[in-house]
């Protein structure tokens, strides 16, 4: 499903709606240790919040990471 979203919202140029649906796919990989896929995702994300000069987008994908962080076990990271 959330692959459909990126590809129906990539098509309709829907930016904000796609920020959303990379955080989501990195709290999918997140849990399931697939870190690669989870950093490529929030990565894309923090991409999009900043195109769009979004504070709350920027500020929620950096919790993003800090969550992302905490998984590996890079603890100075995700305090910063």
């Amino acid at each position: 499903l959330l692959d459909f979203n990126v590809d129906y919202h990539t098509k309709k140029n829907q930016i904000d709606d796609l920020w959303n649906d990379y955080l989501n796919l990195s709290g999918v990989f997140i849990p399931l240790k697939k870190y690669t896929e989870a950093k490529k995702y929030i990565d894309l994300g923090l991409k999009i919040a900043q195109k769009l000069n979004s504070e709350s987008k920027i500020k929620e994908t950096y919790e993003v990471y800090s969550s992302y962080y905490q998984a590996i076990g890079d603890y100075k990271n995700a305090y910063e």
